[in-house]
């Protein structure tokens, strides 16, 4: 089964809708939706990707991230990947949107975030642990160990700070 994809152009208009893997082939743009989990005292969940993914295997990333499938609502999208990575049942709401694009991915991605002070069940076969730490805490890690974090987190976390501002 080929999961499908829209893509799409610069304004985020469907152009037309292909299987996933020749979209990546190709290094056409499409969407995709980064979730940040928090919980009541403001420390983010963040996941370890699975050893065996194609795609920042090993590496630290957002509480949830994934494509949007075709025909779907970014915020729908970001509800699934949350439920089925971590678990947790949540209601985002979009932050920002940012282009990502390194290597085969050239995503248009929308920023969510979300409240939960449920505990992560992560799905063994895309996750292989979860941690919790405050913005400052997180900074702090990426400095001192650059590489753990898969570079569209790293996109992701400044499309955040952005907000903070």
């Amino acid at each position: 089964m080929h999961e499908l994809v829209d893509v799409v152009d610069e304004q985020d208009r469907v152009e037309r809708t292909l299987p996933r893997d020749e979209v990546h082939a190709q290094g056409l743009l499409h969407r995709c939706v980064h979730v940040f989990v928090f919980d009541a005292q403001g420390r983010l969940w963040l996941q370890k990707r699975a050893l065996d993914l194609r795609l920042y295997a090993g590496k630290w990333t957002s509480s949830a991230s994934g494509h949007v499938d075709a025909g779907e609502e970014y915020l729908t999208a970001a509800r699934r990947e949350v439920e089925e990575e971590l678990g947790l049942k949540v209601e985002p709401r979009q932050l920002a949107m940012f282009r990502f694009q390194d290597g085969e991915e050239n995503e248009l991605s929308m920023l969510c975030e979300a409240r939960s002070d449920g505990k992560p069940d992560p799905h063994p076969e895309e996750v292989i642990a979860v941690l919790r730490a405050s913005p400052q805490e997180l900074d702090a890690l990426m400095q001192r160990l650059p590489d753990s974090f898969a570079p569209s987190f790293l996109a992701a976390w400044r499309a955040w700070k952005a907000q903070r501002r």
